[in-house]
């Protein structure tokens, strides 16, 4: 689909968070790395993952362009306890044949017979994408397992001869939109259809904050700047604009489907618990042994203040589960990525070892910093949570 099919551009100014030079270092081939030390132990590290739960109005109070109202739209992310926050997913690190397991209990506008919870575990490892050229880029954190289920139901991801997982397609859109509804149609028919185990949520923009926080957030949502889009998997494939072309959703949910994905048995209850009133438990066992390095402690410096042109050390540390050297590429940007930064890949350092970087800033801004390890043989861990440091 060409550019000329996007139908209506949002104009916002998220710019670009990262440079291209972080696209070739995430690949870990911008340096060529030795194996110096490996203890062979062959220990599993556990799998780190993000949960992120949605609720949803299978048929919503809100209408498209077209006077049609809207199928699974965002209600809520309910496991964000402040509707401002920049973090929308619970983290998850679960041992291998180990199992977690949360209950919720979510009250909100919403009837028992028009409600559904969605439950998707996200690959905590990103990989930096783009949706096209001139947009910002993102963190992609991929799918490896979903489930829905309305009230008085039990669900489980599927795997099947087709399908290594339930896909999931987050719709960015907004009832202004005049293009917006060629893409709920195409994917409400291939829903309705029932051949393909995926489920969309419309996170309809510009009547619900969750999805307009969630969707512009260049850190930890999609850095959105068009609708309608369409996310795949959690960026895995993307649609840009109002393609009617079903052949193309039906090909992007095919092929996420097809994807290697982490071996996960998840389950999902929903039950109604009176007017407005929900309990969901979520429950996620790991089948498959994890051997890149843990997510590293986000960098720590113990200023308060933090003045421009001064010198401040930056630390972090985190652990190979063989006990493998690592690397660790630090990265910081501003909320617009008018300034970006990365270190490129530093050391190698020993498992365990902490490390240190020193920044220097000589313009007064509001910045965020996080840092990722990979193994000797090329092996990237997940990135760490954000700091944000504030320059006076």
């Amino acid at each position: 689909m060409g550019i000329g099919k996007v139908a209506f551009i949002v104009i916002i100014s998220f710019l670009m968070i990262a440079t291209t030079s972080l696209s070739s270092a995430l690949i870990g081939t911008d340096i060529p790395v030795k194996k110096i030390t490996s203890l062979e132990n062959n220990d599993s590290g556990p799998y780190e993952g993000r949960l992120r739960v949605y609720i949803v109005q299978p048929l919503s109070i809100w209408r498209d362009h077209a006077r049609v109202r809207y199928h699974f739209s965002l209600v809520d992310f309910p496991l964000i306890k402040d509707w401002l926050a920049h973090k929308w997913d619970e983290d998850l690190a679960i041992d291998y044949l180990g199992t977690y397991s949360k209950t919720v209990t979510w009250t909100g506008f919403a009837s028992k017979n028009n409600v559904m919870v969605i439950a998707a575990v996200y690959d905590a490892r990103g990989e930096l994408k783009y949706s096209y050229e001139d947009q910002g880029a993102f963190l992609a954190h991929y799918l490896d397992a979903a489930a829905a289920a309305r009230p008085g139901e039990t669900a489980y991801n599927t795997v099947n001869a087709d399908f290594t997982h339930t896909v999931i397609v987050e719709v960015a859109t907004k009832t202004r939109c005049p293009y917006c509804p060629i893409m709920e149609d195409a994917l409400y028919n291939i829903y309705k259809s029932g051949e393909y185990p995926f489920y969309f949520i419309n996170m309809v923009f510009n009547r619900n904050n969750h999805a307009s926080n969630f969707l512009f957030s260049p850190w930890e949502g999609y850095s959105q700047r068009v609708s309608p889009e369409a996310y795949f998997d959690g960026g895995y494939g993307i649609i840009v604009g109002g393609d009617d072309n079903i052949d193309n959703y039906i090909t992007n949910i095919t092929n996420c489907g097809k994807r290697d994905v982490h071996d996960l048995n998840l389950s999902l209850s929903v039950t109604s618990k009176g007017l407005f009133k929900l309990e969901f438990t979520v429950s996620i066992k790991n089948n498959e042994e994890s051997h890149h390095p843990l997510k590293p402690t986000e960098p720590y410096n113990e200023s308060t203040t933090y003045l421009k042109g001064k010198e401040y050390v930056f630390s972090t540390s985190t652990v190979d589960p063989d006990g493998d050297d690592l690397y660790y590429m630090f990265n910081y940007s501003n909320f617009f990525g008018t300034t970006t930064y990365n270190s490129g890949w530093l050391g190698p350092y020993h498992s365990g070892e902490i490390v240190n970087k020193t920044f220097t800033w000589n313009k007064k801004d509001d910045f965020k910093m996080r840092v990722v390890a990979k193994d000797v043989h090329g092996e990237i861990g997940p990135w760490s949570n954000v700091t944000g440091v504030v320059i006076e």
